[in-house]
């Protein structure tokens, strides 16, 4: 009656138990390519995706992480060599909050931008792809591109400088060349801002030339 037991205390130490397998945990992993992120963004905010279900064999030395690509949502390499070696790539949503000006009414195509249309206010940087003002006094006078909503983060690709040359109108002309400067009286054949390109009839010799518009108004021509 009393065999049974003692046949199963001879045969337990034979038979082998598995050990249970050691995972990597996933708060590390997230650690791991969230510090990558950062090295390169420092003030940023970031956040790892990796779903908690993720099984990865405990690696025996720490992962190494490398950051592929940039943007809103780069992409980390986590590589463990271990005796079990395994790779995991792991997307990371980055935050880089900055002040920047903002519509606060909508405006129209070609309307002008005031201090009373503008403030700064803090938004991700990553996500503007189209560039971005932090000074107002940079888009204060400009013109609209087009039609723009409140809440519209200004730049370069929807304010342009407003002309401070008309058609038509009598401009000076400078020539430069070295350490020669000579002026002389043109007619613009176009509106300009400061920066752009402008054509314009010289009054004495009738010829068209081009030359750069500065801030004060004058067409430079050659070397500036």
């Amino acid at each position: 009656m009393h065999k049974l037991p003692c046949l199963l205390a001879v045969l337990a130490p034979c038979v082998a138990m598995a050990a249970p397998t050691a995972w990597t945990p996933v708060p590390l992993l997230r650690q791991i390519a969230e510090t990558a992120v950062l090295q390169g963004r420092p003030g940023s905010t970031v956040s790892a995706h990796i779903d908690a279900n993720v099984r990865l064999a405990a690696c025996g030395t720490t992962p190494q992480a490398t950051v592929q690509g940039n943007g809103r949502t780069p992409s980390v390499r986590v590589t463990c060599t271990g005796p079990q070696p395994w790779t995991l790539y792991v997307p990371v949503e980055v935050q880089q909050m900055q002040a920047v000006l903002v519509l606060t009414q909508p405006v129209a195509a070609g309307q002008a931008i005031t201090a009373q249309m503008v403030q700064l206010q803090p938004r991700n940087i990553t996500s503007l792809a189209g560039g971005y003002f932090t000074d107002a006094g940079v888009a204060i006078g400009g013109l609209a591109t087009r039609a723009l909503g409140a809440g519209t983060v200004l730049s370069m690709t929807n304010v342009r400088a407003a002309p401070v040359i008309r058609r038509g109108q009598t401009v000076t002309l400078q020539y430069r060349s070295n350490a020669l400067t000579v002026k002389a009286a043109g007619r613009a054949l176009a509106d300009a801002a400061p920066g752009q390109v402008l054509r314009v009839e010289n009054l004495s010799s009738h010829r068209i030339v081009s030359g750069v518009v500065g801030p004060d108004g004058r067409v430079v021509i050659g070397a500036v």
